[in-house]
């Protein structure tokens, strides 16, 4: 991925339709404010709602709240130099939404740290504030534009709650069957694995591997599950893996990974090791091949 100049935001609602968001810019004699998209991303653990009240728009418009292990869909685009003072403008900010820092991420393990925006407390409501039908046609088109799927904007539209979009989960080491903590995988509600490959590599840590990504053709090889539920899965998970919040930091890092299967692609979870660097690594990106170390615990 090429190398951003300006500041990264990442759109979910309206500003993904360029015709929208041009209108805007061309009422106030403003260039759009976007200078580049950067590609489809998701943001992580959190979700699409409709709580905020919009006069401008007739009704409710698009907001986020925060959900363990959902993520939502929009654009991560490089803006223009004034575009961040731009968004504050068409915003409302500080008085309908206020600007954050989060992390969005790639289907191929990679992530961003971006801008993006919620509404203020003060300014969501307690129940669903129904979007129009124009309102949500601008949301859908901008959503289609760039391949995306539009479930989580009908469900929330609704007050229906949203289907977890990434529902899948790859593992590589300890977690798989055989290994000494795929009882601990098992207990949070999975379906039967099938077998994946995931590009990347592996690294040996001893008792356990860690996933690198890799700019070369490698691939490693684990399992890929559907969890019956993601938020509890993915809880329980988190704590095993050390990894302690997009905002904390850890050894691992949760990320998504679009992975090849019989029935076509799948987004899924999986875990990438964060200091790789010097680290001895599987041959064949198999680890149940390199040493089966499973009577010793993590």
């Amino acid at each position: 991925m090429s190398s951003a100049r300006g500041p990264l935001y990442f759109a979910y609602g309206s500003n993904l339709c360029d015709l929208d968001r041009n209108r805007w810019c061309a009422e106030r004699g403003l260039e759009d404010f976007v200078a580049r998209s950067l590609g489809v991303a998701w943001l992580a653990d959190y979700e699409l709602t409709f709580d905020y009240a919009s006069v401008v728009r007739g009704g409710g418009a698009c907001n986020i709240g925060p959900r363990l292990g959902q993520v939502t869909p929009g654009v991560v685009f490089e803006l223009s130099s004034s575009g961040l003072e731009s968004l504050d403008i068409k915003e409302g900010v500080p008085r309908n939404y206020e600007r954050f820092s989060w992390t969005a991420l790639y289907s191929d393990g990679e992530s961003a740290q971006v801008w993006t925006y919620r509404a203020s407390p003060e300014a969501r409501q307690q129940a669903l504030i129904p979007p129009t039908a124009h309102y949500a046609g601008v949301v859908a088109a901008g959503l289609r534009a760039y391949g995306l799927r539009d479930a989580m904007l009908r469900d929330a539209a609704v007050g229906r709650a949203c289907a977890f979009e990434v529902s899948s989960l790859f593992v590589y080491g300890t977690l798989m069957r055989g290994e000494v903590a795929h009882d601990k995988l098992r207990a949070t509600g999975v379906s039967e694995p099938v077998e994946a490959r995931c590009p990347g590599r592996l690294a040996d840590l001893g008792r356990y591997p860690g996933l690198l990504l890799s700019s070369a053709a490698q691939q490693v090889t684990g399992e890929l599950y559907t969890m019956l539920d993601p938020a509890a899965c993915l809880r329980e998970l988190d704590a095993y893996e050390g990894f302690l919040g997009y905002d904390r930091g850890g050894e691992y890092r949760r990320v998504l990974v679009s992975l090849a299967t019989p029935s076509g692609r799948r987004l899924a979870w999986t875990y990438l090791f964060l200091a790789g660097a010097g680290a001895r690594e599987v041959p064949g990106g198999d680890w149940r091949r390199l040493n089966p170390r499973r009577d010793q615990e993590r």
